[in-house]
């Protein structure tokens, strides 16, 4: 049977359906089988579809070689052209168009192309094609230019912001009345007018800005030589003007404050009293500066021999030295050393308090140094982890710090030192000299808890001493029989507290005294100073750290243990 035959399919329930009918073998068109890519509604298919642009990629290959030479022959009879066979763009004037090939498959067959990111989708003739090319090429050209017009315009009013900022500052210069200064203020008044177009002016500023806001900057290639203009080198040159012409008023105020201090100095008597001369001396000394006079007449009044130190020793402070001359009649002496004897003379300072002073001053200094030798090396804690640790290693020394490791210690290791923490048995250290260096500095501030407190770490409250006089029990001789009483008292005071829970944060819990442990004390109690130790026994309890390890009494780790005591079998409260 051949062809395809049209049937209907009626099912039991009534519903009838149209199918069609073909031989076996016979297979359904592919899609797309029946169109022409090469027309504007077959591509535009073509081009939606990847699966199609594969199945027709060698006759788009062979049908595009042909289209781009006449869409190119179509550019050169617009008056565009090639300037070298490897070039594939074509020119025309100042513009250019840059063909853009798509291809697909192991053989890169072209499917579609551009020229200057404008498709060819086929609508047009190569001719309508390479004339709407031409157009938007021209059209693209001529915006880029004016743009570069626009942009050139900035570049010039900025350059041109330098010679009106010249000119500005030149006038200024030109307008000071020098024959006209008369006085300290006619000198600041002619500064003043000198300094507003020299700061104030912002030509320069507000061209930059323009410059910016228009995509450029001032290290545009443009601007590349901005230095050789003559705008540039004018400004330099009215800037070398106006610092010669400020310097010059400068002088010049001086001069005139010289000249007026001196002339109050004139008129007043010999004996004036110092707050009437201090600025006078001061405004002699070319110096207008009412809080430097009364410093120093504080200093003087005062005979803070410190401070008068601090000035005059500084050979150079001409007009302090004078003040202090008049002040108190003394001729002070050229040289730092002898001038400062002679100020501490004057204030009653002997050479040896002098001593004493500036060694507390030294003190002072290193204590000073002390600290910030601590915040330091604490802070370059911050920065470090130690593998297989939560957290950096200020984090990890507090935890060690809250574990009973409250302490620097140390241990020699061949020639080297190894510093950590300790809890009176056992040493946790980091192989680190940040680490080192924080417990070094710890060391010598006071202690590692003293250094935490000091950086502001939340540490847990420090341990209590139990401190006794030996004497709470009552106050035996040390004799036979004072012995034989003060058992009898430990006794007594151990019977009371059998039976009594006691609390022990070192455990977590509480523990028991019990009449067995209380007995035992009481029978090993050779020494007076063991008994003597059960009037505290419940504060003991409960300021006791755990070790990580036992110490036997045989073997004492600690050489600030004198004897070591088991004074109650203790067990834990639950």
């Amino acid at each position: 049977m051949k062809g395809t035959y049209e049937v209907l399919i009626a099912t039991p329930e009534g519903k009838v359906y149209q199918a069609e009918l073909r031989p076996t073998g016979e297979q359904t068109p592919a899609a797309g089988a029946d169109l022409d890519p090469t027309t504007p509604e077959g591509y535009a298919q073509v081009m939606a579809d990847e699966a199609l642009q594969l199945k027709w990629q060698d006759r788009l290959d062979a049908f595009f070689q042909g289209r781009i030479v006449e869409v190119r022959n179509a550019l050169r009879d617009l008056g565009w052209e090639g300037r070298s066979p490897e070039d594939a763009r074509l020119y025309k004037g100042e513009s250019e168009v840059q063909p853009t090939l798509t291809t697909v498959g192991a053989g890169a067959n072209v499917v579609a192309y551009a020229m200057n990111g404008i498709t060819d989708d086929l609508t047009k003739t190569p001719q309508q094609f390479a004339a709407e090319i031409d157009a938007a090429a021209i059209a693209e050209t001529e915006r880029r230019a004016g743009a570069a017009t626009d942009q050139q315009a900035l570049i010039d009013a900025y350059i041109h912001a330098f010679a009106t900022k010249a000119e500005k500052i030149n006038a200024a210069v030109a307008a000071i009345d020098w024959d006209g200064i008369k006085d300290v203020a006619g000198a600041n008044a002619e500064l003043v007018n000198l300094i507003g177009p020299y700061r104030g002016a912002n030509d320069i500023k507000m061209a930059q800005a323009a410059l910016e806001n228009a995509g450029l900057t001032t290290w545009d290639e443009r601007l590349r030589h901005i230095d050789d203009t003559d705008e540039f080198k004018a400004l330099r040159a009215a800037e070398d003007a106006y610092r010669s012409a400020a310097n010059r008023l400068q002088a010049i105020a001086k001069e005139r404050l010289r000249e007026a201090g001196n002339a109050e100095l004139a008129s007043l008597p010999p004996n004036a009293p110092i707050e009437e001369i201090a600025g006078a001396v001061y405004r002699k000394h070319g110096i207008d500066s009412e809080a430097m006079a009364n410093q120093m007449i504080a200093a003087i009044n005062a005979k803070n021999a410190d401070y008068l130190r601090d000035v005059l020793g500084n050979l150079d402070n001409k007009a302090s030295a004078e003040l202090f001359e008049r002040a108190t009649g003394i001729k002070l002496a050229a040289a730092k050393k002898e001038r400062l004897a002679q100020i501490d003379a004057w204030a009653g300072i002997t050479p040896q308090q002098r001593a004493d002073i500036e060694s507390g001053k030294d003190a002072a200094r290193a204590a000073q140094l002390l600290e910030s030798s601590v915040r330091n090396t604490w802070e370059a804690l911050k920065s470090m982890q130690v593998r297989g640790t939560d957290g950096d290693v200020q984090q990890l020394v507090l935890r060690q710090y809250a574990a009973g490791y409250t302490e620097v210690g140390a241990v020699q290791k061949g020639a080297a030192t190894r510093y950590g923490m300790s809890n009176g048995v056992q040493l946790y250290y980091v192989q680190s000299r940040n680490f080192t260096a924080f417990l070094k500095a710890a060391r010598d501030y006071g202690g590692l808890r003293k250094a935490l407190e000091l950086v502001g770490a939340e540490l847990p409250p420090a341990d209590a001493d139990v401190q006794l006089t030996g004497k709470e029990l009552g106050d035996f001789p040390d004799t036979e029989e004072g012995k034989k009483e003060l058992r009898a008292a430990a006794k007594s005071m151990l019977d009371s507290l059998v039976g009594k829970w006691i609390a022990c944060p070192a455990l977590g819990g509480d523990v028991e005294v019990r009449k067995r442990g209380a007995k035992k004390l009481i029978s090993k109690s050779a020494d007076p100073r063991k008994l003597r130790l059960v009037a505290a026994i419940e504060k003991i309890i409960g300021v006791s750290r755990k070790l990580a390890r036992p110490i036997t009494r045989c073997a004492p780790r600690s050489r600030s243990l004198v004897s070591l005591y088991r004074f109650a079998r203790s067990s834990r409260r639950t």
